[in-house]
């Protein structure tokens, strides 16, 4: 049962459906990564903190109320794409209303995950880090599936310490293994963050595939002559 579990995840992850789906979430993600983290940036500003995003370091003239408006509004729109993306489309209608309510879950969640990078400690850094990832992944399993099972929650919680961990990781170790910047020169930083994107994305749509199917083995019963 085990290997047919094991056979099932890398032939539903691997699928050319699944490729095209993570392709596509991807594409949205890159698309409403610098508007989100201009709303986040901004956030801080309001509340005197400091923690701009060198990519965004140069949004400092957008400061008026309808520009600030039209990047909110583009952030929403484009995030609501993703959470589309991921739920069974039963009511198209409904079902975009519902994005747009995860949109803005999410951009509080988004929030609170950068500005958890201001503690000192690594070993808290991670596991508040953790907790905000296995909300965000809950989220995106109670789309998906509607209700979240004790299998989806021991699954997210391994999967978004594995992706806290990767994140860190990724950021330290990056720019010592790739000699990116005789490549890419003043694009490097973005080359990076878009393979981070890509790679995140895998891990959140593998937690998804893992669940679906032992959610789907798990409800099989042996009938034993």
């Amino acid at each position: 049962m085990n290997k047919l579990i094991v056979k099932n995840i890398f032939a539903d992850f691997f699928s050319q459906k699944s490729r095209l789906l993570i392709g596509a979430i991807t594409y949205y993600v890159i698309l409403s990564f610098v508007p989100a983290l201009i709303v986040a940036n901004k956030f801080f500003l309001l509340i005197n903190c400091d923690f701009s995003n060198t990519l965004i370091s140069k949004t400092g003239n957008l400061e008026t109320p309808l520009s600030l408006l039209i990047i909110l509004f583009v952030t929403i729109y484009l995030t609501s794409k993703i959470f589309n993306l991921f739920s069974n489309k039963n009511n198209r209608f409904l079902a975009t209303i519902k994005s747009f309510l995860w949109t803005a879950l999410f951009i509080v969640e988004l929030v609170i995950f950068i500005a958890l990078f201001s503690i000192e400690n690594l070993l808290l850094q991670l596991l508040f880090q953790s907790i905000i990832l296995l909300l965000f992944l809950s989220e995106i399993l109670a789309i998906r599936f509607k209700k979240i099972s004790f299998i989806g929650i021991v699954s997210s919680a391994i999967f978004s310490i594995v992706i806290s961990c990767f994140i860190y990781t990724f950021e330290i170790i990056s720019p010592h293994i790739f000699d990116y910047e005789n490549y890419y020169s003043y694009l490097a930083p973005l080359f990076l963050i878009i393979l981070e994107i890509y790679i995140i994305i895998n891990l959140i749509y593998l937690n998804l595939v893992f669940v679906k199917n032992f959610q789907c083995f798990s409800s099989i019963k042996v009938i034993k002559m």
